[in-house]
């Protein structure tokens, strides 16, 4: 049976209140801007690089699913634009990062939203949703999985906090949501608090 709404198959992973383990990724999402520019930062490499990887990432991905590390265009196929040859040589030959951690696992759509249940690393669950407006769409992200809040009236509140996403996974939602529509606004109306995860959301927001 499909899940009315995917708060019915997120419930199961979450459990109440307390203390919440702080979750720890590996790999790290390569769309996490603080754990690359350390890794930059720690192999010589300029970190004005990092928005560079970015940039040649993100059409790659929306395109395809199975982007690879050696698939990233460096000064050999780039002259200009494609990142340093240091830099390709590390993200091929380290396993710290991954292009994208996390993966959609099921879509609903009706006439006015698709609903992207998103899979983590770690096997919790969190949902995006690209709202359809007339000429532009808008994507609802997630910035925690569930959430403290308790509030009374929201789903989400009722689940209990698993763990604060990462900036990285914050960004994987958006390019999941690629691959459906175009996006022109963002909202952080999705699962959790953003202001309870407020450094993670402000990163993720720079980047995007």
């Amino acid at each position: 049976r499909k899940a009315r709404y995917f708060h019915d198959l997120v419930a199961p992973c979450c459990g109440g209140g307390g203390m919440v383990r702080k979750r720890v990724l590996s790999p790290i999402p390569l769309f996490d801007p603080e754990s690359l520019n350390k890794a930059l930062s720690d192999h010589d490499i300029k970190l004005c690089h990092s928005r560079s990887l970015w940039k040649l990432l993100l059409p790659l991905l929306i395109e395809s699913s199975s982007v690879e590390m050696k698939d990233i265009p460096d000064r050999s196929d780039l002259p200009f634009s494609g990142i340093p040859l240091a830099l390709k040589r590390l993200l091929v030959s380290s396993s710290k990062f991954a292009i994208l951690t996390s993966k959609v696992v099921e879509t609903q759509k009706s006439k006015s939203t698709t609903k992207l249940l998103i899979r983590l690393q770690d096997g919790q669950l969190i949902e995006a949703v690209i709202i359809y407006n007339q000429g532009y769409n808008t994507l609802c992200v997630s910035s925690q999985v569930g959430c403290r809040m308790a509030c009374t009236f929201c789903a989400t509140g009722t689940l209990g906090l698993l763990g604060n996403l990462s900036a990285g996974e914050i960004v994987e939602q958006l390019i999941h949501a690629r691959r459906v529509a175009k996006i022109r606004n963002i909202v952080f109306m999705g699962m959790g608090e953003p202001l309870d995860n407020y450094k993670a959301v402000v990163s993720s927001i720079r980047m995007m």
